[in-house]
């Protein structure tokens, strides 16, 4: 929703997407060691924080969101100190961070136009 806050009904559905599949699929995964950063606008209105909250603070120790449209590449040169974070524990990320330079680590860059539902979810459900 970058540059977009204003745009409510899409946030609403872009909600809906990320609970349904997205927050699914990635909690899902075998490997639990794990750090999620989810950038936004700074400028989202409350009603669509406020669910993005209530979904992902089960998780918060995995789970960051992060006020800014910039668009800043590189997990392991953030500086967590100069970072507007919403969510609560801003050590645990920078503890994420400063592991991260002695670890394997993946990164990806997920925009609304690259989801695509997996086959096996757009079969019915028995």
């Amino acid at each position: 929703m970058h540059f977009q806050s204003k745009l409510v009904a899409l946030g609403k559905a872009r909600l809906q997407l990320f609970e349904t599949f997205c927050l699914l699929m990635i909690l899902g995964q075998r490997d639990k060691d794990f750090i999620l950063l989810i950038r936004i606008d700074p400028e989202l209105p409350e009603e669509l924080l406020l669910p993005m909250k209530t979904m992902v603070e089960p998780y918060k120790e995995k789970i960051f969101r992060i006020a800014s449209n910039d668009n800043t590449e590189g997990f392991r040169q953030l500086v967590v100190k100069s970072m507007n974070i919403v969510s609560d524990d801003s050590k645990v990320l920078a503890q994420a961070v400063s592991k991260s330079h002695n670890r394997w680590l993946a990164e990806t860059r997920l925009d609304a136009d690259d989801f695509r539902i997996p086959r096996s979810l757009r079969e019915p459900f028995n």
